[in-house]
C-alpha cells in the first residue's frame, strides 16, 4: 500500500501534466437554419423531433450552398416519411425483408406505386423517383455536380410530396 506522501506526489505530478497539456476549446455548437426555403417550417412544426431535425438540415445545407448534402437529406426525409406511412397504415411488413430490416428505397417506391398498401396521389411515385435519382447522383456519381438550380427545380414537387407523406403518416396533429 502507498503512503499519503506517495498519493500527494502522484497528485502533484498529475496537476503538472494537466497544466502542461494545451486545452482546445469545444467546437462551436451547430447552428441550424431557420429558413424555410426547401421544407417550410409549418409542414414539420408538429412532427416528431427527428423529422424537424432533418428539415433543419435540409434548409441549412441549402442556405449554405451545400447542394449535395441538401439533396441527400431530401432523400433521407422522403425515405423516412415513406416508412412512417407504411407503419401508420399497418403494412410495414410489405417493405421489410425476412430479417425484419427495411428494404431499399427503390423497393419502397415500387410498393408505393402498386397502390396495394397505401393510396398515394397519382403523381407521388413519379416525384419520389425524381428526387431519389437526383439524390443518388449527388451521393454516388463522382462526375455529377449538384447545383442550386437543380435543387430549386425540385423544391415545389418535394414540398407537395412531403406534405402528402406527413398527412398519410399522421405525423402532424
Amino acid at each position: 500500500m502507498g503512503t499519503s506522501n506517495d498519493l500527494h506526489s502522484l497528485l502533484k505530478v498529475a496537476r503538472e501534466i494537466r497544466s502542461d497539456v494545451p486545452t482546445k476549446p469545444a467546437p462551436p455548437k451547430a447552428e441550424y437554419s431557420v429558413s424555410s426555403k426547401v421544407v417550410p417550417q409549418e409542414l414539420v412544426i408538429e412532427a416528431r423531433p427527428y423529422i424537424q431535425e432533418i428539415a433543419k438540415q435540409i434548409n441549412g445545407s441549402y442556405e449554405h450552398g451545400w447542394f449535395y448534402a441538401c439533396l441527400v437529406m431530401m432523400r433521407r426525409l422522403m425515405e423516412t416519411l415513406l416508412i412512417e406511412c407504411f407503419e401508420n397504415e399497418g403494412c410495414s411488413s410489405a417493405i421489410t425483408n425476412p430479417d425484419g430490416d427495411y428494404v431499399g428505397l427503390s423497393n419502397i417506391i415500387s410498393k408505393s406505386e402498386s397502390g396495394h398498401h397505401i393510396s398515394f396521389s397519382r403523381h407521388a411515385p413519379k416525384k419520389m423517383k425524381r428526387i431519389k435519382r437526383h439524390a443518388d447522383n449527388s451521393a454516388h456519381n463522382r462526375w455529377y455536380t449538384a447545383s442550386r438550380t437543380e435543387v430549386d427545380e425540385l423544391v415545389s414537387p418535394f414540398q407537395i410530396l412531403i406534405n402528402e407523406l406527413i398527412e398519410i403518416s399522421e405525423l402532424s396533429t
